[in-house]
C-alpha cells in the first residue's frame, strides 16, 4: 500500500450540509481510508492510496456531485476577480434598494406574510421554496430518490415520496412555530424589534453572498448545526425505512436557505407567522423533489446549480424588503432620500383643532400634513374589509404612540410640537405613511 495525506481547496460547497455529502461519496470509494471536509475553508482533507486511486479520479468522482478540486488557481487573479464579482452585485442591490425606495415598492410589494394570507405574498413565498428546490436537488436528491423508488421492481414509489415530502413539509413547519414563537416571547418594543430585523436582514444578504461562494470567510458566519449532531442525523436518515420519519429529520439538516427562512420566522417574532410562513416555502419545495422519483435524469447537479445562484439572488433581494422593515420600525425616513412628492391628507383647522379624516385602506396607510402646536384630531374610519392583523396597530415613534385600530371610528389626538416629517409605521413594518409638520 502507498498511503497519501494531502489538502485540497475544494469548489463548489454552497452549504454545510456539502461536508457530508462529500464524506458519504468518497468515504464509500474504494481506495480512500480517511476524509474530512471542510465547509468554511472550502478544505478538504484526504488520505487514500495511490496504488488504488488518484487525485484525477477523486476529482472526477466529485464532479458527478458538482464539486471539484482546486488545483492550480492564482490567488492575486482569484481576489480581483471576485472582488469585482462582488462589487458589481453590491452596485446592483444597491440601484434596486434606490429604485424600490423611490417608488415605495416595499410597502407596496411586501412579499412577507400576514396572518390575512395575502395572496400574492404567500405565493412569492412559495416561488421562494420552488426556487430553494434546486438546491435541495442537489444536497438531498439522493436521499429523497431512495424513498421515492421501489426497490423491488424500481419503479417510482408515490406512497414513499408523499411520505418523505409530508414529513419535511411537517417538519419545517414544526421549526417555523418553535422559532416564530421563540422571537414572541420577548416583549420587544418598535426599537429593538427593528433591530432584529435589520440584523436578520444583514445575515440574509450575507448568507445569499456565502451561496454564491464569493466571499469564502462568510460562510464562518452561517448557523448550522455541531458537525456532530448533523451526521449523527444524517446516519438516522440512512438507517431508517421509514419516509416520513426521513423526511421529518431532513427539516434538522444544516441548510443555508432553510436557515435563511428560519432567521425571518425569528425575526416576525410571531409563532402563526413563523409556522405560516415556513409551511408555504415548504410547500414550494415539494413539487420539484416529487418530480425527482420519475424524472431524475432530467436535473443535472450544473443546472441546479445555476439556479442555486437565482436562489441565492432571491435571498439577497429578500434582505433588501427585511432590511427596509427594520427600518421603517427604527423611524428611519429612508425614503426621503429618494422621494420628492407624496400625496397629503391636509389637515383643516377648526376651533383650536386640526381635524383630519380619511377611510383605512387595506394595503396601506396615508400621509397627513399637519401644523405645529395646534391640537390634532384625527379620524380614520374602518371597515371590516379592510382591517386585518398586519394595519390594525401603528406606531408613532415621534410621539410614542401605539395606536390600534377597531372596526368603526378611530380618534387619536396629538399635539405636533416640532417641525418636520416623521413616518408612522405597522407593528411589523411593512406598511409605513407619513406626518408632515408645519
Amino acid at each position: 500500500m502507498n498511503i497519501k495525506e494531502e489538502y485540497y481547496k475544494i469548489k463548489g460547497m454552497s452549504c454545510p450540509n456539502c461536508e457530508i455529502t462529500i464524506e458519504t461519496l468518497l468515504l464509500n470509494t474504494n481506495g480512500i481510508n480517511s476524509v474530512s471536509a471542510n465547509y468554511n475553508l472550502s478544505l478538504l482533507k484526504i488520505i487514500y492510496d495511490v496504488d488504488i486511486i488518484n487525485v484525477k479520479e477523486i476529482d472526477l468522482l466529485l464532479k458527478e456531485k458538482g464539486y471539484s478540486l482546486d488545483f492550480a488557481i492564482s490567488k492575486k487573479k482569484s481576489v480581483m476577480k471576485y472582488t469585482a464579482l462582488l462589487s458589481g452585485i453590491l452596485i446592483i442591490l444597491l440601484a434596486v434598494f434606490i429604485i424600490f425606495s423611490r417608488f415605495e415598492l416595499f410597502t407596496k410589494l411586501n412579499v412577507f406574510p400576514s396572518p390575512q394570507n395575502n395572496d400574492t405574498e404567500l405565493i412569492m413565498l412559495f416561488v421562494i421554496g420552488f426556487l430553494t428546490s434546486f438546491h435541495c436537488l442537489a444536497m438531498c436528491g439522493a436521499i429523497n430518490l431512495s424513498q421515492s423508488i421501489n426497490k423491488s421492481n424500481s419503479k417510482v414509489n408515490f406512497k414513499g415520496t408523499l411520505l418523505y415530502n409530508g414529513g419535511r413539509v411537517i417538519s419545517y413547519t414544526i421549526i417555523g412555530i418553535i422559532v416564530g414563537g421563540i422571537g414572541s416571547v420577548f416583549s420587544f418594543n418598535a426599537i429593538s424589534k427593528g433591530i432584529i430585523i435589520v440584523i436578520a436582514s444583514t445575515l440574509m444578504l450575507l448568507m445569499g453572498l456565502s451561496q454564491l461562494n464569493i466571499i469564502p470567510s462568510l460562510k464562518k458566519i452561517t448557523p448550522r448545526l455541531p458537525k456532530r449532531f448533523a451526521n449523527i442525523i444524517n446516519n438516522q436518515k440512512l438507517k431508517n425505512s421509514s419516509p416520513f420519519i426521513v423526511g421529518l429529520l431532513n427539516g434538522l439538516m444544516p441548510c443555508g436557505p432553510l436557515q435563511t427562512m428560519q432567521i425571518y420566522a425569528l425575526a416576525v417574532g410571531s409563532w402563526y407567522l413563523g409556522g405560516l410562513s415556513m409551511f408555504i416555502f415548504a410547500l414550494g419545495t415539494v413539487p420539484l423533489m416529487f418530480l425527482l422519483g420519475s424524472l431524475a435524469n432530467i436535473f443535472t447537479r450544473n443546472f441546479s446549480k445555476k439556479i442555486m445562484y437565482i436562489s441565492a439572488s432571491v435571498i439577497m433581494f429578500l434582505s433588501l424588503f427585511m432590511f427596509s422593515n427594520g427600518t421603517n420600525l427604527l423611524g428611519l425616513n429612508v425614503n426621503a432620500l429618494f422621494k420628492d412628492n407624496k400625496n397629503y391628507v391636509i389637515a383643516v383647522i377648526n376651533d383650536n383643532q386640526q381635524l383630519v379624516s380619511y377611510d383605512l385602506e387595506n394595503g396601506k396607510y396615508k400621509s397627513i400634513q399637519v401644523n405645529q402646536n395646534i391640537l390634532v384630531n384625527w379620524k380614520i374610519n374602518v371597515s371590516s374589509k379592510d382591517l386585518n392583523s398586519c394595519n390594525e396597530e401603528f406606531i408613532i415613534k415621534e410621539y410614542n404612540l401605539n395606536i390600534k385600530l377597531h372596526i368603526g371610528e378611530n380618534i387619536i389626538n396629538f399635539t405636533p410640537t416640532k417641525k418636520g416629517e416623521f413616518t408612522y409605521v405597522c407593528w411589523m413594518g411593512m406598511r409605513k405613511a407619513y406626518i408632515k409638520v408645519i
